[in-house]
């Protein structure tokens, strides 16, 4: 995938973003209204055969069901090509991963008071899986439960 490219022609890839190994992430806009999204593609295909692109979507897919306002939203899963992809609200590019120290508990308290009920409300989708790099920074600024979806993860 590259700038330029149209997912289920109704979004199209500006430009990469900040993400990991197992899940590319995109910046991307709404072709009909112009809104921006983000676009996940777990990576690289070739080594996700079809059932593991599947769970990918499934995953998703059951966050996009959860309707939680502290869960980020999903707009839609799809296939583009051989390849399961992502579409969502977009992030800003800091996690709670990029947090040196131990943080004060009014702040632990307030994040948690936040995506505690997401993370429950993600249900079978978090799997036990998630990371620092899944709770993610809104355009307003607040704390959003992101799952990224990625195989075979543990909780750390």
């Amino acid at each position: 995938m590259q700038a330029g490219t149209r997912v289920a022609e109704r979004w199209e890839l500006v430009a990469p973003a900040p993400a990991e190994p197992s899940v590319a992430r995109w910046r991307a806009v709404s072709i009909d209204s112009g809104d921006p999204t983000e676009i996940l593609v777990l990576q690289p295909a070739a080594a996700h055969p079809p059932p593991a692109q599947q769970a990918f979507l499934d995953i998703h897919r059951e966050v996009q069901r959860a309707r939680d306002p502290a869960l980020v939203r999903v707009h839609a899963t799809t296939w583009h090509g051989s390849v399961g992809v992502v579409v969502r609200d977009p992030l800003e590019d800091a996690t709670l991963a990029e947090v040196k120290g131990p943080l004060p508990p009014s702040v632990v308290a307030a994040i948690g008071a936040r995506l505690v009920p997401a993370v429950l409300a993600a249900g079978p989708a978090t799997g036990n899986a998630l990371h620092a790099a899944d709770i993610g920074i809104d355009a307003h600024g607040h704390p959003v439960l992101a799952p990224r979806g990625r195989p075979g993860a543990q909780v750390r």
